[in-house]
C-alpha cells in the first residue's frame, strides 16, 4: 500500500475524516440516483473488515466515520431521519 512505511507502523493516529458506505447506504444512494457521486465512475466497494486493515497498515488507531455525500437527505425529511439514525 502506498504510503507505508516503519515510520507509519505501530503510530497512534486519529483519522477525523473517513467516508464509510455500508450496504444499506449503497442502496439508499442508488434509490435515490446518487450511483456516482462527486464525479467518481461508482460508488466504491466498503466493508468494516477492509477498513480496520487498512486502519491496521496506517498505524491508524480511531476513525472518525462520516456519511459520504450527498448525506442522508434526498428530499424526504421522514426518510433522512431514518437513514440518520441507521448511521
Amino acid at each position: 500500500m502506498t504510503g507505508v512505511t516503519e515510520a507509519t507502523r505501530g503510530a497512534d493516529r486519529i483519522d477525523v475524516h473517513v467516508h464509510f458506505i455500508p450496504d444499506f447506504y449503497r442502496a439508499a444512494l442508488v434509490a435515490a440516483g446518487y450511483s456516482r457521486l462527486d464525479g467518481i465512475q461508482a460508488l466504491p466497494g466498503w466493508d468494516a473488515t477492509s477498513a480496520l486493515r487498512v486502519m491496521e497498515e496506517l498505524g491508524v488507531r480511531v476513525a472518525i466515520l462520516s456519511a459520504s455525500s450527498p448525506g442522508v437527505h434526498f428530499g424526504d425529511g421522514i426518510q433522512a431521519q431514518k437513514l440518520a439514525c441507521w448511521l
